[in-house]
C-alpha cells in the first residue's frame, strides 16, 4: 500500500517572521517528497468513478457497462449527482466497441473517456486520516470564545473512521448527548459506524462537547451522523468518501466535518469525483468543513492537501496553538482560510473510558465545525456567507499574518454577531498564487495582484492575470505534463 509521507518539526511556542519564513523554505523540500508520490495510489485495481450523462438511456449506461467489462457497485457513488462507481470483472479485456484490447485500469479510464454516455471518469484513489499527535501544550479552555448556543436545529454529519459505541454516555465524566448513532459504515457495507481505530470518536466527541458547552434547548436541536468511510488504519477510498458525503446530504446535513486527506494536484487533467461532490453539495447548503494538514506544508503549491485546497466554498481549517499562533505542524498557505485552536484538546478514547489530549488539524476542524452548529443554530446563512464571515472577522495575530487566507484567529462570537447584523463581505483575494502545471478552470481564484501560470512549455512563457482585467487565452498551450487548457480568468471582484 502506498502511503505519504509524514513530517516533524521542532514544537515551538511563537512562530516569529523568522520562523514563517523557514517554513515557506522548509515546504520546498517537503514538496519534493510530496510530489513524488503526488499521482496518490489507486485503492483498488479494479473500480473507478464515473460520472454519467444524465441525459443516456439506462440501457444505453449498461450497454457501456459491458462494453468495458464493467458492473455498477450497488450502493456506492452518488445518484444525486449523477456519479457511479463502476468495477471491471476481469482484465484482460477487448471492447466491442473500438476491439481495444484493455489491460489495466488506466486503459479502462482511458477507454471509458471516450464514451459518449460518459461525462467524467477517474481512479478511486486512496485517501486517509489526518493523525492526531501527542499533546503538544496544555492550554485554557477556549469556551469563552464561543458564541451562546442557539434553538435553531442543526444536523452534523462526521466522515471519518466511525464513532465509539457506549450505552452509558450520558453518566460519564463529561455525557455526551448522543441518543442513537445514525450513520453507515461504507467500509464494511453495513449499517453499524462502529468505531475500530479511535479517531473518529476523539474528532466528533471533541465537537460535540463543543457544541453542547452550555445547556440544551427544549428538545434538544442538534442531530449527528456517523459515516465510516475509513478503515482500521486509517485509510479509505473517494468511492467511500463521496458516498459518505452524498448519504450525509441526503440527510439533510448543515455541516459535514472531513478531518482527513491526500497529497494530490489540485487541478487533474481527468475527473476529479470528491472536488465535483464538495463542489456540488455546497452550491446546495451544507458547509463542509475540511482539515489542511499536519505536514507544515505550503497547500499553495500545485500539490496540495485535498480536499482542503480545492477551489471550492468548503472551509479548510488550519491549527492554532495556545497562543493563538500557526502550530509549528500544521500546513499554511492562502488556501488554510482560517484557524482555530488544534493543540492539546481533549475528547474521549475509543471505548469512553478515559479522555485524551491530542493536537492536529483534524482536532481544529472537528472545533471549527462545532463553532459552525453554534453559529448555524442562531442564524440561516449559507455555506459561502459562513465562510466569508469567519474569514473576515478573525482576531489578527502576528503569528497567523500572512499564514492563512485570515490573517488571524477565527473569533466566534464576532463572527455571530456579523451574521446576525446582516452584513456582508467578500472574502479577500489571493495574489501570486503559483498555479503550475495544470489547467487554469475559469472560476479557480480571483487575482488581486497577479495570478501567474508558469512552466508553459511555449517559449517558458508566464502568464499573468491582474486585477482589473480579463484575460483570455485565444488558443490551448502544451503545459509540461502534456495537458491543454483554455480559460478565461475574472479579475476579482
Amino acid at each position: 500500500m502506498s502511503r505519504f509521507p509524514y513530517f516533524t518539526l521542532i514544537p515551538v511556542s511563537m512562530p516569529s517572521p523568522d520562523l514563517i519564513m523557514i517554513r515557506k523554505l522548509l515546504f520546498t523540500s517537503i514538496s519534493i517528497l510530496i510530489m513524488a508520490v503526488s499521482s496518490n495510489a489507486q485503492a483498488d485495481a479494479f473500480q473507478y468513478i464515473v460520472l454519467v450523462d444524465p441525459a443516456a438511456s439506462a440501457a444505453a449506461i449498461s450497454d457501456v457497462r459491458a462494453e468495458l467489462n464493467s458492473d455498477l457497485v450497488a450502493g456506492m457513488g452518488c445518484s444525486e449527482f449523477n456519479i457511479e462507481v463502476w468495477e471491471v470483472r476481469s482484465f484482460p479485456y477487448q471492447d466491442p466497441g473500438n476491439n481495444r484490447i484493455i489491460t489495466d485500469i488506466d486503459g479502462t479510464i482511458g477507454n471509458a473517456s471516450g464514451k459518449t454516455e460518459i461525462d467524467g471518469v477517474g481512479l478511486n484513489y486512496l485517501t486517509d486520516i489526518i493523525r492526531g499527535l501527542p499533546e503538544v501544550n496544555t492550554c485554557m479552555s477556549y469556551n469563552n470564545l464561543l458564541p451562546q448556543r442557539g434553538c435553531d436545529a442543526v444536523t452534523v454529519a462526521f466522515c471519518d473512521t466511525g464513532i465509539g459505541q457506549y450505552s452509558g454516555l450520558g453518566s460519564i465524566n463529561s455525557p455526551l448527548p448522543i441518543s442513537n448513532y445514525d450513520g453507515y459504515d461504507f467500509v464494511n457495507d453495513d449499517p453499524d459506524p462502529s468505531d475500530d481505530h479511535g479517531h473518529g470518536t476523539h474528532i466528533s466527541s471533541a465537537a460535540i462537547l463543543t457544541m453542547n458547552y452550555t445547556p440544551a434547548c427544549v428538545g434538544d436541536n442538534y442531530k449527528y451522523l456517523f459515516y465510516k468511510t475509513q478503515a482500521a488504519d486509517g485509510t479509505g477510498n473517494i468511492a467511500d468518501l463521496i458516498s459518505g458525503i452524498c448519504e450525509a446530504y441526503n440527510n439533510d446535513a448543515d455541516i459535514i466535518n472531513l478531518s482527513l486527506s491526500y497529497p494530490d494536484l489540485v487541478y487533474k487533467t481527468e475527473f476529479d469525483a470528491l472536488s465535483y461532490v464538495i463542489d456540488r453539495v455546497t452550491e446546495s447548503g451544507v458547509a463542509v468543513i475540511t482539515a489542511a494538514g499536519n505536514d507544515s506544508y505550503d497547500n499553495d503549491q500545485p500539490v496540495a492537501y485535498l480536499p482542503a485546497s480545492y477551489p471550492h466554498d468548503q472551509i479548510s481549517v488550519g491549527s492554532a496553538d495556545c497562543n493563538g499562533d500557526l502550530s509549528s505542524f500544521s500546513n499554511f498557505g492562502d488556501r488554510v482560510h482560517v484557524a482555530f485552536r488544534g493543540e492539546g484538546i481533549r475528547a474521549y478514547n475509543i471505548d469512553y473510558s478515559s479522555m485524551i489530549s491530542q493536537s492536529g488539524t483534524s482536532q481544529a476542524t472537528a472545533i471549527t465545525s462545532a463553532v459552525a452548529a453554534l453559529i448555524l443554530s442562531n442564524v440561516d446563512v449559507s455555506p459561502q456567507k459562513l465562510k466569508c464571515a469567519l474569514v473576515a472577522t478573525s482576531t489578527p495575530t502576528q503569528g497567523l499574518d500572512g499564514v492563512v487566507l485570515a490573517d488571524g484567529l477565527l473569533d466566534p462570537i464576532s463572527a455571530l454577531q456579523y451574521l446576525a447584523n446582516g452584513e456582508t463581505c467578500s472574502l479577500p483575494c489571493i495574489s501570486n498564487l503559483q498555479l503550475g502545471n495544470n489547467a487554469l478552470p475559469s472560476d479557480a481564484y480571483r487575482a488581486e495582484e497577479t495570478i501567474i501560470s508558469q512552466n508553459l512549455i511555449q517559449n517558458d512563457m508566464n502568464i499573468g492575470f491582474k486585477a482589473g482585467q480579463s484575460v483570455s487565452l485565444g488558443e490551448s498551450f502544451e503545459v509540461e505534463q502534456g495537458a491543454t487548457f483554455d480559460a478565461s480568468i475574472a479579475p476579482c471582484q
